[in-house]
């Protein structure tokens, strides 16, 4: 309950387009970015985890570690 206070509930959908959160070892300076990407969900698993395309590789990662990718938030950065 304490891990998930915060999390905002979203069902994923195939399609949908995600980043993924850094752990400690890839964000190794302070000011890097805290999400990487702009990946397509291709397939959703019952076991809490997604398939995604990662440039030319396909990897599963754990939803906990996603965050809904929301184009309306780029085109504002970009109107800056």
């Amino acid at each position: 309950m304490r891990k998930n206070k915060n999390r905002i509930d979203h069902d994923y959908r195939v399609g949908d387009y995600v980043m993924i959160k850094l752990d400690r070892t890839e964000q190794k300076r302070k000011l890097n970015a805290p999400y990487t990407g702009q990946f397509q969900l291709l397939k959703i698993h019952n076991n809490g985890t997604v398939k995604i395309k990662r440039g030319v590789y396909e990897e599963n990662i754990h939803i906990r570690r996603l965050k809904l990718y929301r184009k309306e938030h780029k085109k504002l950065i970009e109107n800056d």
